[in-house]
């Protein structure tokens, strides 16, 4: 995935760069390891229909969305 979002990254900056800064966050967060599975549900259940939307529509307002996510998922 942050190979995709480099090669797109003069598509659309803002999009691509928070795509990529969330996928490199979680691949640190288990180092390359496989991802636990209350943890990959907790994942899915909150960011899949947000990154979808930024996608779909990569506003400002949808990108907020999504850190702000994000954001309470890593503390």
């Amino acid at each position: 995935m942050m190979h995709c979002c480099n090669a797109d990254l003069d598509k659309s900056p803002q999009l691509y760069f928070t795509l990529f800064f969330i996928f490199k966050a979680l691949e640190s967060e288990y180092d390359d390891q496989a991802v636990p599975t209350d943890r990959y549900e907790e994942l899915n259940s909150s960011l899949i229909s947000l990154l979808t939307e930024c996608v779909d529509n990569p506003t400002t307002s949808s990108l907020e969305k999504l850190i702000k996510e994000f954001w309470k998922l890593t503390k």
